[in-house]
C-alpha cells in the first residue's frame, strides 16, 4: 500500500513539475524574435561589389559597435536597429536588413521609419511589390506628412506595378492630407502630364506655384502645355 503510495505521489510531482515547464516555456512568437535577435547581431554576409574593402570594413566595423550599443539597451532602441539594417543593406546582405526592420516594426507598430525603409527594400531591391505595397501603406498611415515615402510609394504604382489609378488615387489622398506640400502638386501635375490630361496637368502645375512662385521648370511647363492647346 505504501508502495503504491508512493508512487502515486512521485507520479503526481512528476506532472506538476511538467506542467509549469510547459507553461513557462517560450511561446513561438518569443522564439522568433529571439531568432530575430540573432540575426540582428549576426555578421553581415558581405555581398556588395559596390564598395572597395576599406568602405567595407569601415562598415562591418560600425556595427560591431552598434550591435554592442543595441544589445546594451536590451533589443529596444529602434534607430539602433534601423542603423544596424541600413549597414546590412550597404554590405549586400538584404536578408539580414530585412530581417531587422521586419523586428523594428514589431516593436514600434506605430513608427514609419522602419515600415518605410522595409517598403523601399521590398520596392528596390527586393522586388517583392505586394510587401513594398502593404509597408507603404502603414508607413504614411503612421505618418501621413513623409512626402519622400509618398513619392516613393507613387513610383511603385507607376512605374513598378503601372497602376496609374492607383498612383493618382495616391496624390490625390496625399494633398488632402498636405494640402501644403507644393511638390505634391507638381508631381501630380508631372503625371497628368505624362498621362495626357493637359488640363489636369495646368491646373496642379498652378496650385504648385500657388505654394512656390519661384519655380521656373514648374513656369516653363505651363507655358509648354498651354502653347500646345
Amino acid at each position: 500500500m505504501k508502495k503504491k503510495i508512493i508512487i502515486f505521489i512521485v507520479l503526481a510531482l512528476i506532472a506538476v513539475s511538467t506542467f509549469f515547464v510547459l507553461k513557462n516555456r517560450p511561446g513561438a512568437d518569443e522564439q522568433n524574435l529571439q531568432a530575430m535577435r540573432d540575426s540582428i547581431v549576426s555578421e553581415p554576409a558581405v555581398k556588395t561589389t559596390a564598395l572597395t574593402a576599406e568602405q567595407i570594413d569601415k562598415r562591418v566595423e560600425d556595427f560591431r559597435k552598434t550591435k554592442d550599443s543595441l544589445v546594451t539597451e536590451n533589443f529596444d532602441n529602434l534607430q539602433l536597429i534601423n542603423q544596424i539594417a541600413l549597414y546590412k543593406q550597404q554590405l549586400g546582405d538584404l536578408e539580414g536588413a530585412r530581417i531587422a526592420w521586419e523586428y523594428a516594426n514589431i516593436i514600434r507598430p506605430q513608427n514609419s521609419l522602419s515600415f518605410s525603409n522595409l517598403a523601399a527594400l521590398y520596392h528596390f531591391d527586393l522586388k517583392q511589390y505586394d510587401k513594398a505595397e502593404k509597408n507603404y501603406l502603414i508607413s504614411i498611415a503612421n505618418d501621413p506628412d513623409d512626402i519622400p515615402t509618398i513619392r516613393n510609394f507613387f513610383e511603385l504604382y507607376r512605374d513598378a506595378i503601372k497602376d496609374n489609378s492607383k498612383a493618382e488615387a495616391l496624390l490625390l489622398r496625399s494633398i488632402e492630407q498636405n494640402p501644403e506640400a507644393a511638390d505634391l502638386y507638381s508631381l501630380l501635375g508631372r503625371f497628368y502630364e505624362e498621362t495626357g490630361n493637359r488640363d489636369k496637368a495646368i491646373e496642379y502645375y498652378k496650385k504648385h506655384l500657388e505654394l512656390n512662385p519661384t519655380n521656373q521648370a514648374v513656369k516653363n511647363a505651363i507655358a509648354r502645355l498651354e502653347a500646345a492647346k
